[in-house]
């Protein structure tokens, strides 16, 4: 009988896709049908294999249905996938059901399920909106950590209104500071509290909630804690006290002992309050064997023989209630540590959850636990009815990488589908399990034929690799299977076998391939200096490089993957050193947008915008404005900064603040012409895109942009696409990729723990433990260290340890499948494998065992320092193969440029209802007593008060037709022919050449005070134009001449002179209608 549920495991490059397309394309071509493509779910966990999956099923559909050559390999598997279920049909009846199919899907795209599990959850979540109490338009949003400070943010504000948590802030910041650690605890805070959205406290949130809300339950437990903390320390240093008593009882000191100092030094620590004082090999054979602790000399002394018998016992009791209280000890001291943030958890939990509300928002990282609890009480199949569709088939891809929570919602819907007969497909690999910090468990792809056998699943292997050369295959096959052997040595009794994991490694070479591939893998003393030998590793990449480039194989078939982003800097520099810009390097960071110099020119002009004192903003802006060079920049001692940046931005600087986000930043674009920077078009047009629906849910506010930029949009990226270069990539970014030629430089990670080490600020295990005092909680978080060993956490402890064991081998696993024909790794050895071993220390253990025909090369210590396998290859499928498959579109690189355009209609609300009616007045007469010369007077006076330099004239003039205030084409050409007169003087002309700092109607604060007004006496002059010796001030005037007038510009002129003493002031009164100027002398 046919099974209803399919597992297939797939290791790395045996045509997992492909696997999942055939299976796809065949439940289609079973069922007659028209949509059964809409009861299959296909989900996978990344948008990119998404989409890769959606190409590989429309793809095939169409060259089945057309016969094309590309697909006959599909329609050959189909065939025998059809057989095997005892379907046979004929290949034109495939064709044809294939070719409908396809129509279908295409016409109904939208019930085309092949999506990722978070876009799966999220649309169910939309569906149930009403059972959740949710508003039908709900916002589902992904960045948790955004609405996670904001909640904190909020807390803090208002801790004046909530005594409770004042305390329990102010208790924190006491225990941080008796601790010798920062005191300034928001950080810590919102670092913890991002526990609230993991499946390990999730799992346990109603739970912990209820017992957070009771205030006195935490201080209840701490009270506990604190005893046992003193307790057991207490016992501990009473029995070294008793040591010392009996010492002095029987009159004797501690050189009369063989090295009595090391009982001394003992007690010592023990009596400063180390409960974990060392006991080392002497004292431990001092209380084994009585006779130790005699010399030899003393050993027929019957008084001494005697005490040291007694002080032995003594001894061994010491060590026995030390070794009993350092476990009570030590499990007080990790469960203490994070009682205070733990109990502003609930807080904390509940003021998200108010934001949300507020927002109309719903986290994407709490719909996994959210649809749990609603289905385990619920009808299940009514639940998922709820969406629209009722699946019959369920394919899941990356199994391994499914967490605990998302098995339970993905398993009750499978059960059902079983239930009625309708077949499933699992595929994963528990090798290439590498996310378990995304709460990937691969445990249950381990475990599902034990938890599913009463449904007798089919469990198959894709044994032949595709992907890789004959002796890569091998070499691999070979690595891993002795690589796991040798972790199991370690640790013989743990309950997770390495080689059991590994039982499937080994994999097929498809017949048709040859004997290539070549592998080589070059050991450090890991005793060499970090320069030296990094430096040396480093030379020899770039030789190998050179050497396969100059060989023939180009930039872009080569990788280099490293375990941590930080060793791509090294690299990156080195490679600069030595090639210059001929060899080009391309990382991910490449492609965020914090790499673009227009964004971050335009970061900076709005940093420098919100807060002039910012001088690395201004610097930045100096330096890559386009009117500078390193050079000018050097000058800074002689020369403001201003100087150097655009004299729009300077000048109007106040007025673009005034402007709305979006607008500002177009202006900005123009300002400081971004379009003159190659290459920054597909930077700028996702920047802008992120601007826009960062919009659609904030304000638009500049200090609030710039902190959301700071913590969320620097990190986005753009699609990167093809690129003629070396790629550097994380090996978990290198998931699902292929490369002809794979390089691995630092290939040394700590097995057992992260090279960060075990005490990183937010590296917790939530710990359940049925002992008092801690069953109070139900779970309790604990910083994972080497103390927990010595705890009642022990267990928990050592889980973890193997957990990590197994991350590091899937990630050397992952890595070194990647390569398609050559792999070339570099680590530093220890020459011995314990706990503290690395993946150098396991590959330099593993290799000899692994297969023969590997070439050993000694080093200058004697020790193994290279070992290869085959021949390097360079040869490689040159230039992108034309399909005959027109659903596989061959792209091609189509350069867009970015412009920005003025907007063509501008709306402004008016309130100048007078002047908007009298311009568009037909009457002889206005409805006040008009008078045209005066009207004249005032719109030039407007236009002359707001332009900067003459070209600023036709902006001037819009702004006033927009307004309202010029209503007639004639009134538009009158002005601008008395606007260009007025530039005909020689005098005007200068003051709009642009070549002056400008203060336009700015106050000038005089030093009167008036006591009636309780204010200061001001001046606003129209126009005041600062030169470089000399300032120039200007009043606009438009009637005949007056001699208040001249008093009036000569107040402004006493007023600047007391400001500038240095500098010559002149003053002006200028009649635009008569287009005079009179100098005005004081």
């Amino acid at each position: 009988m046919k099974s209803s549920l399919t597992v297939y495991k797939a290791s790395a490059g045996s045509g997992k896709t492909f696997t999942l397309a055939i299976q796809y394309i065949k439940t289609l071509i079973e069922q007659e049908s028209r949509h059964a493509y809409s009861h299959i779910l296909a989900v996978t966990f990344t948008n990119k294999a998404t989409a890769e999956m959606k190409d590989r099923i429309l793809q095939q559909l169409y060259g089945i249905w057309k016969g094309l050559p590309s697909s006959a390999n599909y329609l050959e598997s189909l065939q025998k996938e059809l057989r095997a279920d005892g379907i046979e049909l004929p290949e034109e009846e495939i064709r044809s059901r294939a070719g409908s199919a396809l129509c279908h899907i295409l016409h109904d795209y939208n019930r085309f399920r092949v999506e990722t599990i978070d876009s799966f959850f999220q649309s169910v979540l939309k569906n149930l909106a009403h059972e959740l109490s949710l508003t039908a338009n709900l916002k589902v949003d992904l960045n948790d950590k955004e609405v996670l400070h904001a909640a904190v943010d909020r807390i803090m504000e208002r801790l004046h209104l909530t005594p409770t948590v004042l305390n329990w802030i102010l208790e924190y910041v006491d225990d941080r500071i008796s601790n010798n650690e920062r005191w300034d605890i928001a950080r810590e805070v919102k670092s913890f509290a991002a526990w609230i959205f993991k499946e390990a406290y999730l799992a346990r949130e109603h739970e912990m909630r209820e017992v957070l809300r009771e205030n006195k339950r935490i201080g209840e437990l701490r009270t506990a804690l604190n005893y046992e903390l003193h307790a057991s320390l207490d016992v501990v240093q009473s029995a070294a006290a008793n040591f010392r008593a009996e010492m002095e009882a029987w009159g004797l000191g501690f050189d009369q002992f063989s090295r009595g100092g090391t009982i001394d030094t003992y007690l010592r620590r023990i009596e400063d309050g180390n409960i974990r004082a060392e006991f080392g090999s002497t004292l431990q054979g001092y209380a084994e064997n009585a006779e130790k602790m005699l010399r030899k000399a003393d050993r027929s002394v019957a008084a001494l023989v005697e005490a040291a018998a007694h002080f032995s016992e003594l001894l061994a009791e010491l060590r026995g209630f030390q070794t009993k209280e350092l476990v009570r000890h030590t499990s007080a001291s990790l469960a203490l540590k994070h009682l205070n943030p733990l109990r502003l958890l609930g807080v904390i939990d509940e003021e998200v959850t108010a934001l949300n509300h507020e927002n109309n928002r719903f986290l994407l990282a709490k719909t996994p636990i959210l649809l749990h609890e609603l289905i385990e009480g619920n009808d299940a199949p009514f639940i998922f009815e709820k969406m629209g569709a009722f699946f019959h088939h369920v394919m899941i891809d990356e199994f391994q990488d499914t967490s605990t929570m998302q098995w339970k919602n993905f398993k009750i819907l499978l059960l059902e589908s079983m239930a009625s007969g309708f077949g499933n497909l699992i595929v994963g690999d528990v090798k290439q399990s590498i996310y378990r910090w995304r709460n990937g468990d691969w445990t249950i792809l381990k475990n599902i034929e034990k938890e599913m056998a009463v449904h007798r699943p089919d469990i198959r292997n894709l044994a032949i690799n595709y992907r890789s050369e004959r002796r890569i295959i091998a070499f691999n096959n070979a690595l891993f299977t002795a690589a796991a052997e040798e972790l199991d040595r370690l640790t013989p009794d743990a309950p997770i076998r390495m080689s059991e994991a590994y039982g499937d490694v080994a994999q097929q070479c498809r017949p048709d391939k040859g004997n290539d591939g070549y592998v080589q893998i070059r050991f450090f003393d890991e005793k060499d200096k970090e320069d030296d030998w990094e430096t040396r590793m480093l030379d020899e990449l770039c030789e190998q490089v050179r050497t396969l480039h100059e060989a023939g194989l180009p930039y872009g078939e080569m990788a280099i993957l490293l375990r941590y982003r930080r060793h791509a800097d090294p690299i990156i520099r080195h490679f600069a050193e030595r090639f210059g810009d001929r060899v080009k390097l391309v990382s991910d960071e490449a492609f965020l947008l914090s790499s673009s110099l227009s964004v971050n020119l335009l970061i900076a002009a709005m940093r420098y915008m919100a807060d002039t004192e910012d001088r690395v903003s201004l610097a930045f802006l100096a330096l890559h404005s386009g009117k500078s060079t390193e050079a000018d920049v050097d000058l800074l001692a002689s020369r403001s900064l201003e100087t150097f940046l655009p004299e729009v931005y300077v000048n109007r600087r106040e007025a673009l603040q005034t402007l709305p986000l979006y607008e500002l930043q177009e202006e900005l674009y123009k300002i400081f012409d971004l379009g003159r920077i190659p290459d920054e078009d597909a930077y700028l047009f996702a920047y802008f895109d992120q601007v826009t629906a960062y919009l659609q849910d904030n304000p638009s506010d500049l200090r609030s942009f710039l902190t959301y930029w700071d913590e969320t949009l620097s990190g986005a990226s753009i699609p990167s696409g093809e690129v003629d270069g070396i790629r550097i990539f994380t090996v978990h970014q290198s998931k699902g990729l292929q490369f002809h030629t794979v390089f691995v430089p630092y290939c040394d990670w700590n097995i057992e723990q992260d090279t960060r080490g075990f005490n990183r600020r937010n590296d917790l295990l939530w710990c359940e433990t049925h002992e008092p005092p801690y069953d109070s909680l139900p779970v309790i978080p604990i910083t994972i260290e080497a103390a927990m060993r010595d705890s009642v956490f022990c267990r928990e402890y050592e889980e973890e340890h193997l957990q990590r064991r197994v991350d590091a081998l899937n990630t050397l696993y992952v890595t070194f499948t990647r390569a398609e024909k050559n792999l070339l790794a570099w680590c530093r050895t220890r020459y011995t494998m314990d706990e503290r071993s690395t993946t150098g220390d396991l590959l330099y253990h593993a290799l000899p065992r692994a297969l023969d025909g590997v070439e050993e090369t000694d080093g200058e210590n004697g020790e193994t320092s290279l070992f290869t396998y085959g021949k390097p290859v360079t040869s490689y499928s040159s230039g992108r193969k034309t399909s005959d498959n027109r659903m596989e579109t061959d792209y091609r690189p189509v350069p867009v440029v970015m412009h920005s355009y003025e907007a063509r209609i501008d709306f402004c609300q008016s309130n100048r209802a007078e002047e908007f009616l009298d311009a568009f007045s037909n009457t002889d007469k206005p409805r006040h007593s008009r008078n045209d010369k005066r009207r004249m007077g005032i719109l030039m006076h407007k236009i002359f008060s707001t332009i900067y330099t003459r070209d600023d004239v036709e902006k001037a003039l819009r702004t006033l037709e927009t307004e309202g205030l010029i209503g007639t084409q004639p009134e538009m050409d009158a002005l601008k022919q008395q606007v260009e007169k007025a530039f005909a003087l020689p005098e005007v002309a200068r003051w709009f050449d642009g070549t002056m700092q400008l203060y336009n109607e700015c106050p000038i604060l005089t030093q009167e005070y008036y006591e009636e007004t309780g204010k200061y006496g001001t001046y606003r002059p129209d126009r005041v134009m600062f030169g470089k010796d000399e300032i120039t001030v200007v009043d606009f005037k438009f009637g005949r001449p007056h001699d208040e007038y001249r008093d009036q510009v000569g107040g402004y002129m006493k007023q600047l002179r007391l400001m500038e003493p240095d500098r010559r002031v002149k003053g002006y009164l200028w009649y635009i209608l008569n287009n005079r100027l009179e100098e005005v002398q004081v």
